[in-house]
């Protein structure tokens, strides 16, 4: 037998009516089969532990097989529910001839998993069923208590350790263990045993001071002995309104006792410095009947989810969540179970009929868990707790809701009302969407969404939702001096979620109307807003008031895309700033997406012109910069969809990664040219490589740590910072941004320190310097600084600037490194020419189709030095970017291959030469002659 871990028992009935054949179970565990032979010749057999126990950390595996001389068709199942294979539950058949075998694996096995099971094989009006149960025993949970014992001097006290869990009680050995830090067993004469499980310690004042410990097979549970000095605060003895009673402790200490009876779990309190009891904490107290019902409700979440199983749930809690004596541990496990539940309906393979009496259960349910008078106390510990609570049964009532609509009949609406909401669901063609449809008494708030909206043609689904009670436990997050966010509700909450053409209302971009009653207030006060989820606030921003009086308002609402969530995903800036910060991303966006594309595609033109590492840097970047612009503007609001929503998050972490690595590959490429004068390759492929390279692994080493957790909110499908994951990038990017402002500061130093600039004025200087930053600072990507700096609204500025120069980055990069560019300008002007000439030499071949009498005079001009001995029917022009080339003339060309080269000047004395040997003396080292196309140039 094992001691402290949770242990199963398996035994099998496999019954016949003719025979049955069974071994004896023995101490070595041998397996047990049973063969039944029915009229129908179906024969079974399960493989069976008895009389065995295994751990519950364990794998426990179970193999039936059944033999026919026709094709079988099996199932198992558990009470009444069918199994099916999940993440822990491996079921599975195997086909062969005149047998099929099943096997049903626990990995690990589960206290939820005891219980009657069986598999049955049928073919035509004939089957066979062979029935097994499991029985499985919790792990031993100890708790020792008082967690710190406080003695005067000549006092006494006991320490009790008591196995919290009855369940496994009879797993555990006739005593306990006790032990003092370092493994020395505390001598057992000591210990008093009160009962199975249950131990007591006594201690007085000459005891040593410090913990002292117990435990089921090891020691793990520690407790402290503190013997009180003369003139320190204590908290008195006291009894809390729950009967816990709380002993003398010395100050500064938190206090951990059982929870009272009927709850698991332990209760805290804290004895501060000044001997004052703080508030009780029951947050982890839970009763035990709400225990069972979540091993059920994990139970559904791992089987094949069904109707009747979830009505069967929400029906048991309904009933649990109607008592009165609930902690604020219970109200935290009713908002998890429900959660739970309605995320294993949506995600159900096959639809989920939800009818009217299930959908009762659920809004009850709910109804019970915002009840203030019963749970008000208990709500500020759970949100103290876990402010996204609410939140989060706000998120469970508009999933199940569309579940439920999906399951009406077109355009019947059913309502359901309860003291604290109001939930409405239905499926609607060719009309509007009201709610609420029918009048709710001593109620007028309502809303509106127009048919003009979607589809008419089409089925709509939706939910909405009156909460006369929710405004109440959503917990502002007053973290943070702006003001903005410190809003206070002065109506009701109305909630609406729809579904039409698998599209949910965020992406159909739809206008809501609501119009709420409220009480007499000063107009100028009131705003129209919504919850934001993420940020734990109420946010204005896309909501606006019409129609105003002191006790009406009406509200027209939308959502906005603002691009300085990328580094600063939960800045707060007021309602206006953020309409403009819109409007400058998305105009931003569009331009640089332009600019990026006109960039790519003149850079592939001129190739021949521009080709360097610089270029081809400056290419990748630019294709970086439209995937990331255009994934942004596309997906960053597809909140809808979570699978999607963390899609996108992770396609824009690694294409914004790899714009920041090719930004410093271009920085180092840069700076190598300036300070060193080596020629040696700068391994382009090994450059390129990593900067796509390394994003992929820093984003999948993220996923994979992460759990894919922090990738998409409810409000942007982009990187969150609650859990960590936005530092993925700022910490690669503040990287980034601090070695380019170095490679800036350099190159400038280098610059400056030229005897060009030195002769040069201040204001030279001056100007010089700006168009280099202009270059430089698009492709070094150091304005991303601006949304660090942008920490509250006081310096929204740094918001405006980030924008600006981010939205707009792609556009900037085609400025400065197209337009102003003079490689592109002189390959634009060689294109223009070599088109030009093509042209030329066109009219120019027509004329010389047919001999003349003018050929003799050619071959007598050719022998006085012609270009190329006739061969060539084309001028050639030659520009030179050399310095000895004077800016007047850059070249010298001849519009007619017989016409003779200009002579030297005087002052030289020399002899007329050819035009050939003219051209090939006015080459410059590293230039080349390039024949018909009217121009050289530098490779």
């Amino acid at each position: 037998m094992f001691y402290g871990l949770g242990i199963v028992s398996i035994r099998g009935d496999c019954a016949s009516p003719t025979s049955t054949t069974t071994t004896t179970p023995s101490t070595t565990a041998k397996p047990t089969t049973t063969t039944v032979i029915n009229p129908a010749n179906i024969t079974g057999k399960c493989n069976q532990t008895d009389q065995t126990y295994i751990s519950g950390e364990t794998t426990v595996e179970v193999g039936c097989i059944f033999q026919s001389s026709r094709n079988l068709a099996v199932t198992c199942q558990k009470g009444d529910t069918l199994i099916s294979s999940s993440d822990r539950i491996l079921y599975r058949t195997r086909r062969q001839p005149h047998s099929i075998s099943v096997q049903l694996k626990f990995t690990p096995i589960l206290r939820r998993d005891r219980g009657n099971y069986s598999c049955k094989a049928t073919v035509d009006e004939s089957s066979r069923e062979i029935p097994f149960s499991m029985q499985v025993f919790e792990n031993p949970t100890v708790t020792l208590f008082p967690s710190t014992l406080s003695l005067q001097k000549g006092g006494q006290r006991n320490l009790t350790c008591k196995v919290t869990n009855t369940g496994a009680v009879k797993t555990i050995p006739a005593s306990l263990i006790w032990c003092r830090p370092g493994g020395s067993i505390i001598d057992k004469s000591k210990v008093v045993r009160v009962r199975e499980g249950i131990e007591r310690l006594m201690l007085n004042s000459t005891d040593a001071s410090g913990n002292y410990m117990c435990g089921v097979t090891n020691c793990t549970e520690t407790a402290t002995l503190v013997v009180i000095k003369p003139g320190e605060k204590l908290c008195p003895e006291i009894t809390d309104s729950r009967g816990t009673e709380w002993p003398q402790t010395v100050g500064n200490t938190t206090m951990v006792l059982p929870c009272p009876g009927g709850f698991q779990g332990n209760v805290r309190r804290v004895c501060d410095v000044t001997g004052e009891w703080e508030e009780v904490n029951y947050i982890t107290c839970v009763r035990e009947e709400i225990a069972q019902l979540e091993e059920k409700v994990a139970s559904i979440t791992e089987g094949a989810v069904s109707s009747e199983a979830v009505k069967n749930v929400l029906e048991k809690l309904q009933e649990v969540t109607k008592v009165n004596d609930s902690s604020a541990g219970d109200l935290d496990k009713f908002i998890d179970l429900v959660d739970t539940l309605v995320s294993a309906v949506s995600r159900s393979g096959s639809p989920i009929v939800v009818d009217t009496a299930t959908a009762r259960s659920f809004v009850n349910v709910v109804d019970n868990i915002l009840s203030v008078d019963t749970s008000k106390e208990d709500w500020q510990q759970v949100q103290k707790s876990n402010a996204t609570k609410a939140s989060s049964l706000m998120r469970a009532v508009t999933s199940f809701g569309l579940a439920a609509a999906a399951s009406q009949t077109v355009n019947e609406p059913l309502t359901i009302n309860s003291s604290t909401m109001v939930m409405e669901v239905a499926k609607v063609k060719k009309q509007d969407i009201t709610f609420p449809t029918e009048n709710l008494e001593g109620e007028k708030s309502s809303l509106r969404l127009s048919q003009e909206n979607y589809d008419a043609e089409e089925n709509v689904a939706y939910v909405a939702a009156y909460y006369g009670t929710m405004d109440r436990f959503l917990q502002r997050n007053n973290s943070g001096d702006d003001k903005s966010t410190q809003k206070e509700t002065r109506s009701q909450i109305l909630s609406l979620a729809v579904h039409a053409g698998g599209k949910r209302l965020a992406e159909l971009n739809m206008d809501v109307t609501l119009n709420f009653y409220h009480g007499q207030v000063d107009n100028a006060e009131l705003e129209c807003g919504y919850w934001n989820f993420n940020k734990g606030s109420w946010r204005t921003d896309g909501c606006k008031r019409s129609h105003i009086n002191s006790s009406f308002s009406r509200c027209d609402c939308d959502h906005l895309t603002n691009f300085a969530i990328l580094m600063s995903p939960t800045r707060v800036v007021s309602d206006e700033n953020l309409r403009l910060l819109k409007i400058i991303s998305i105009v931003g966006c569009s331009l640089s997406i332009l600019g990026c594309l006109v960039t790519v595609l003149t850079h592939a033109c001129l190739w021949r012109s521009v080709r360097s590492t610089k270029s081809v840097i400056l290419v990748n970047l630019c294709m970086a910069l439209t995937l990331a612009y255009s994934v942004f503007l596309a997906g960053v609001e597809r909140t809808e969809n979570k699978a999607v929503c963390t899609a996108v998050a992770a396609i824009l972490h690694y294409l914004f990664l790899a714009i920041f690595c090719l930004m410093f590959a271009q920085g180092i490429d840069m700076a190598r040219q300036v300070v060193t004068v080596s020629r040696r390759s700068s391994r382009l492929e090994v450059v390129l490589a990593l900067s796509w390279g390394v994003p992929a692994v820093i984003v999948g080493i993220t996923l994979g740590a992460t759990k894919l957790e922090g990738y998409g909110n409810d409000q942007f499908c982009w990187l969150t910072v609650e859990d960590g994951v936005l530092y993925a990038l700022v910490g690669p990017a503040l990287f980034v941004i601090l070695a380019n402002t170095v490679i800036i500061v350099v190159i400038m130093r280098v610059l400056f320190s030229t005897k060009m600039m030195i002769r040069k004025g201040n204001r030279e200087k001056f100007m010089v310097s700006f168009r280099s930053l202009c270059v430089l600072m698009p492709v070094l990507g150091v304005t991303w600084v601006f949304g660090i700096l942008a920490f509250n609204e006081d310096t929204v500025v740094f918001q405006y600037l980030f924008a600006i120069f981010n939205s707009l980055q792609g556009f900037l990069i085609f400025v400065m490194h197209c337009i102003f560019n003079t490689k592109i300008r002189d390959g634009l002007r060689t294109v223009l020419r070599r088109y030009l000439s093509q042209i030329y030499e066109s009219f120019e071949s027509k004329d010389r189709s047919k001999p003349t009498r003018s050929d003799k005079t050619s071959d007598f001009t050719n022998s006085r030095g012609n270009l190329t001995e006739g061969t060539s029917t084309m001028g050639v022009q030659l520009t030179s970017q050399s310095s000895t080339t004077s800016p007047a003339s850059p070249g010298f060309g001849m519009s007619d291959p017989s016409q003779e080269c200009p002579r030297i000047s005087a002052d030289n004395r020399k002899e007329p030469i050819t035009y050939t040997q003219e051209l090939m003396n006015r080459i410059q080292p590293g230039q080349t002659l390039i024949r018909g196309t009217h121009y050289a140039s530098k490779l």
